[in-house]
């Protein structure tokens, strides 16, 4: 249900934060349409909210199966209904020693060999494994191997997709 807000404009002898400002908020709704800097009972809402993208960061501490990525692959604009756009770095269970580098957009997909898992390198100075320690979220058992996908998607499931 609607209400109306209304805030006439005083005279310039008074405090000049009122102002005229008329339009209708709906309970619950976010208020794209008011551009009123004044306006504090709005909720600014993105480009990207408004037309329903989302994303989010798939994080999992297990490797991928490679004839199941495959099977997705092969057809990941049904397997992963509303995403439209995926990349970043994943672990294969048949190839623990490297990453691999994911990239997908619509129908196109690419999978390509990365860089060494830090864990797999037998000697590392300590200030550098520090700071991939760090910044990797660390396992010890795992080391620094993980999947870490952004997921770009348009009206999607996270919960399908995940």
């Amino acid at each position: 249900r609607a209400t109306e807000t209304t805030l006439k404009s005083a005279p310039e002898t008074q405090d000049q934060t009122q102002h005229e400002h008329s339009h209708s908020h709906v309970a619950g709704a976010h208020k794209s349409d008011c551009h009123d800097s004044h306006c504090s009972g709005c909720v600014r809402q993105s480009e990207a909210e408004r037309l329903g993208i989302t994303s989010f960061v798939y994080r999992q501490r297990r490797p991928f199966h490679p004839s199941r990525l495959h099977t997705l692959a092969s057809d990941v604009e049904n397997q992963l209904g509303g995403v439209v756009r995926s990349k970043g770095v994943v672990w294969l269970a048949s190839r623990p020693h490297a990453m691999a580098l994911w990239q997908h957009a619509a129908s196109r997909v690419e999978l390509t060999r990365g860089e060494p898992w830090f864990a797999t390198m037998d000697e590392l100075e300590p200030e550098l494994l520090a700071e991939v320690k760090q910044k990797s979220g660390w396992d010890d058992k795992f080391g620094d191997r993980q999947q870490e996908v952004v997921v770009i998607g348009l009206s999607m499931d996270k919960q399908a997709v995940t």
